[in-house]
């Protein structure tokens, strides 16, 4: 017998079908991405909507002896006039410096450390641990602890 390999590059059916490594993401992760997302939509519609305003309120001033404190310029430069549109972009800049506290990049410090202090716990049970080998339980993970959570039942299928 005998056989003959060639290389034919990427476009074998094996490579095709290779998607690379998977990411393991748990519910909790999945759905906190997802909430994040929806908060940075909603800060770029509440900017654009306040830009969008803030250039409408000041098109509306026709006289020129408007103070220079409800435009977005220089006041030591008053022969400047900016178009409403560059003020309206510099006022959406403005938006997402004030708004974007509304993004809760804090919740996936918590959620880190929870995790952190959850299988800090699972590792220091004692109920957890073997005499006989003389080990507790290893986290190597730190999605172990919405894992455990997502048991629902153990089925017994060796009977001792």
């Amino acid at each position: 017998m005998f056989g003959l390999f060639l290389y034919i590059g990427r476009e074998t059916k094996a490579m095709l079908n290779n998607g690379g490594p998977r990411h393991k993401r748990t519910g909790l992760e999945k759905m906190m991405n997802l909430e994040v997302m929806w908060c940075v939509v909603i800060l770029a519609i509440m900017c654009i909507v306040g830009a969008t305003g803030h250039s409408l309120w000041l098109v509306s001033f026709t006289d020129p002896t408007v103070p220079f404190a409800i435009h977005l310029k220089d006041p030591t430069q008053p022969d400047v006039n900016m178009s409403p549109v560059y003020e309206a972009f510099l006022s959406f800049l403005t938006f997402i410096i004030i708004l974007q506290v509304m993004i809760p990049l804090s919740l996936y410090v918590t959620i880190e450390l929870t995790k952190l202090m959850q299988i800090y716990h699972i590792q220091n049970d004692t109920e957890l641990y073997d005499e006989e080998t003389n080990k507790g339980i290893e986290c190597r993970a730190m999605n172990i602890p919405e894992d455990l959570g997502q048991v629902q039942s153990v089925h017994p299928y060796f009977s001792f």
